[in-house]
């Protein structure tokens, strides 16, 4: 499911970049959290799932009906969680865009084949297979900076690079 993350424990999570632990009185803290549903939460342990390069992808959270009372070893549990997570989930959006690039790029050059063809991504092994399947220019949203593989790909693969910095 989908919520705002304003006025929620989750918000802290992503802002902050840090665990947020609530051990008892979730609800009284945040009686609009969640998108209005009544889970009856009294109890909030979260932490954000971070790709490679520690961009935010999403949270891990913990809630319980009952108090979460700190305990020793807690972070040490949730990190581990937490990185395995978000190399899963990293992984994942990398296999997701290039099952949707690589079929239209093999199209697109296959119909226009002396066409120049640039390819927005900010995932190196996106632009590697991108230009095996014929783009001829990657254009990075990121500048290099979400994926410490880009910058040594384009220079393997010699195409043109467009850096934008969001500026």
């Amino acid at each position: 499911f989908e919520y705002e993350l304003e006025g929620t424990p989750c918000e802290k999570v992503v802002n902050d970049g840090v665990i947020f632990h609530c051990a008892n009185a979730l609800q009284s803290l945040f009686p609009d959290s969640l998108g209005g549903l009544n889970l009856n939460a009294q109890s909030y342990l979260g932490i954000p799932l971070v790709n490679s390069e520690g961009k935010t992808l999403g949270i891990l959270a913990v809630l319980d009906v009952k108090p979460i009372w700190w305990q020793q070893g807690f972070e040490e549990i949730l990190k581990i969680f937490a990185a395995r997570a978000g190399a899963e989930l990293e992984r994942q959006h990398i296999e997701e865009e290039l099952k949707r690039v690589i079929p239209v790029v093999e199209s697109i050059m296959e119909k226009f084949p002396e066409s120049l063809l640039s390819i927005d991504t900010f995932y190196a092994k996106v632009a590697e297979e991108s230009v095996k399947a014929g783009a001829a220019l990657i254009n990075d949203v990121s500048a290099g900076n979400l994926d410490e593989n880009m910058l040594p790909t384009i220079a393997k693969l010699q195409v043109p690079y467009i850096i934008v910095t969001g500026k």
